[in-house]
């Protein structure tokens, strides 16, 4: 492999792949994080709504 051209090309491939990669890893991570957080908050609001329920004895004799 003496051909300057050859190698510069496989490095600017080489380079490309990781950059696509490293993207695709990143964006990835902020999807996942995202929708956790999204998550977090729909079941902090039905729990939130629940815990804020008032019940009276009858519930309690019945649990």
């Amino acid at each position: 492999m003496r051909s300057f051209r050859l190698r510069l090309a496989l490095l600017a491939g080489a380079i490309a792949a990781a950059l696509l990669l490293c993207s695709g890893y990143y964006a990835w991570r902020l999807s996942v994080r995202f929708n956790l957080d999204r998550l977090d908050r729909e079941l902090r609001n039905l729990g939130a709504a629940n815990l804020e329920r008032v019940v009276g004895d009858e519930h309690w004799r019945r649990v």
